[in-house]
């Protein structure tokens, strides 16, 4: 008995070993599953909130807004926010803190001078995004964006408020598959529950555990920790912080697993083991080593060289073990079950990637549709798109236009001197501000001259660089005109 206990204990000690690594593994894989999980949540979550950011943006450019024509303001507002469904509502307030137009019609007067955001956009005069609140127009719960609407001379006349619900930032967990008993949380940089899943209504709105947010703002990317869940379970966490920009448009991800769930295979495959060893040993001491070696060191190390390659992004990496080949074929199932699930939420972000690209095509037609005329350049002033009105004006269609330098296409002069005047788009570019609007003389491809308003602003990615400029301007001939007669 002593020399079947002496043969024994290597192979109980393998197969604790074995388990270990396993465990090891597992939790590894959990990790990195769950952090590129909430990456791509978060990637989600930062296109939805620039192109929220730049539709403001233009919008608060536009001769509509900039005239504080009120009716065309709500029509405006009301076609955008149903062409591009980034926005609950868009408002205009005027400096009193009233609500005088609307994309959505309003049962009773509205005032925001009590909202954080107002005060704050009075002082900056940059555009914001505010906290957590229930919105007063849709009745829902929002974060506010707030740009300010400038005049010819840079004043600010009043501002823009768009009406981001923050339901729309579940919208991409509906297209991805989420791990058995995972919770997925979106919050602020100042601890406020913006989304919880599964849903809770309770937790949104308030603030997250204190010592989670200090785990989330210790490192400024993204990270994972051990932690205990509401109910006191051990749980894994991983974290990404969506948006480098501004503070107030910092948002987190986080996602949690029970450490049960991610270790419970590898500890049944672990108890299953000893009980085959020590049953197998006790039978048959003489085949212990082609047990160990053929039975379950052969398959053990598939499925630990096949869980390195997944690691490395190996996705369609499969164990080549038979599901038959008893416990070791059920975790060789449970493993390719795994990476075909890994596989298919890798299809499912190359979906969700071309339904963004389509957003950003619906955010194209929405400045096609102002009625001034648009174009935006790249870093270099490149000509990166035109709306009809531009084309006209300029006289160059955007087929031959896209790619050249702006000064080629648009040509302007002082309307007093006639002398050649600055370009406003390379102050942009350079200074990363806006521009207000100017009084200029176009002369088209054909040398037809026209008096412009012009005016232009910055694109910035969500690291808050200038990636281009928007070029704003309109014919005011026969306005000139008109005031000379």
């Amino acid at each position: 008995m002593s020399v079947v206990l002496v043969a024994l204990l290597p192979a109980i000690a393998l197969a604790l070993y074995l388990g270990f690594r396993m465990r090891q593994n597992m939790a590894d894989q959990a990790r990195s599953e769950d952090l590129r999980l909430v990456r791509f949540i978060a990637l989600d979550h930062e296109r939805r909130l620039d192109l929220a950011k730049n539709t403001l943006m233009t919008l608060a450019s536009s001769s509509q807004v900039v005239s504080l024509d009120l009716k065309a303001c709500s029509v405006l507002f009301r076609r955008v926010t149903r062409q591009n469904a980034v926005f609950a509502n868009i408002l205009m307030a005027s400096l009193d803190g009233d609500i005088v137009a609307s994309g959505i019609d309003l049962d009773r007067p509205i005032t925001v001078t009590d909202r954080p955001y107002f005060q704050k956009i009075l002082q900056t005069r940059q555009f914001i995004t505010g906290g957590y609140i229930i919105s007063r127009s849709t009745g829902k719960a929002a974060r506010p964006m707030v740009a300010p609407v400038l005049d010819e001379r840079g004043v600010m006349r009043a501002m823009l408020i768009g009406v981001f619900p923050v339901e729309q930032l579940g919208d991409v967990l509906a297209r991805v598959q989420i791990p058995a008993g995972a919770v997925v949380t979106v919050f602020d940089a100042d601890g406020t529950i913006l989304y919880h899943f599964p849903e809770a209504p309770d937790l949104v709105g308030t603030p997250l555990a204190s010592d989670a947010l200090k785990r989330c703002l210790a490192n400024p990317a993204e990270g994972t920790y051990e932690g205990r869940g509401g109910s006191g379970e051990r749980r894994l966490f991983a974290y990404v912080r969506a948006g480098a920009g501004a503070p107030d448009e910092t948002l987190f991800v986080r996602i949690s697993v029970e450490e049960a769930m991610v270790y419970r295979k590898a500890d049944q495959f672990l108890r299953r083991s000893l009980i085959g060893i020590l049953s197998i040993m006790l039978l048959v001491l003489l085949l212990t080593q082609f047990i160990v070696s053929r039975i379950i060191l052969h398959p053990m190390n598939q499925l630990i060289a096949a869980t390195e390659k997944v690691e490395e992004g190996q996705l369609h990496t499969r164990s080549q073990i038979p599901y038959d080949h008893g416990e070791f074929g059920q975790l060789a199932r449970a493993f390719d079950e795994m990476t075909d699930a890994m596989a298919q939420r890798e299809r499912q972000r190359d979906l969700v990637e071309d339904e963004l690209r389509t957003a950003e095509e619906k955010l194209n037609a929405t400045l096609l549709s102002i009625g001034d005329a648009v174009i935006c350049t790249d870093p270099q002033a490149r000509i990166v798109l035109m709306n009809p009105v531009a084309e006209g004006l300029t006289g160059w269609p955007l087929a031959l236009a896209r790619a050249k330098p702006l000064s080629e296409v648009f040509h302007i002069a002082d309307a007093q001197t006639r002398r050649p005047a600055n370009n406003p788009v390379r102050d942009v570019l350079r200074d990363g501000v806006v521009v207000p609007a100017g009084v200029n003389v176009l002369f088209s491809r054909q040398g037809k001259e026209r008096i412009i308003s012009t005016s232009a602003a910055p694109i910035r990615t969500k690291d808050g660089l200038v990636a281009g400029a928007v070029l704003v301007f309109r014919d005011i001939t026969a306005e000139r005109e008109a005031h000379r007669a």
